[in-house]
């Protein structure tokens, strides 16, 4: 079992969210306090995300899990 954690598998999960709510990127850039161009990095995986960021973005989009 790899310890390794998938970023970009993560913020697949978190694009489907913010697109099944109608959220445009600017708009959950916004309500976190970064730029448009950190949050594409988020759910491209491109930018490792702390515990505290993805438990701020399961937050604003309310679901349980990644």
């Amino acid at each position: 079992m790899s310890s390794e954690i998938d970023y970009r598998r993560i913020g697949r999960h978190f694009r489907a969210a913010r697109q099944q709510l109608n959220l445009k990127q600017k708009d959950v850039a916004e309500l976190l306090g970064v730029s448009v161009k950190t949050y594409s990095n988020m759910e491209r995986g491109a930018q490792e995300l702390s515990l505290y960021r993805i438990i701020q973005l399961l937050s604003l989009i309310h679901i349980s899990e990644p």
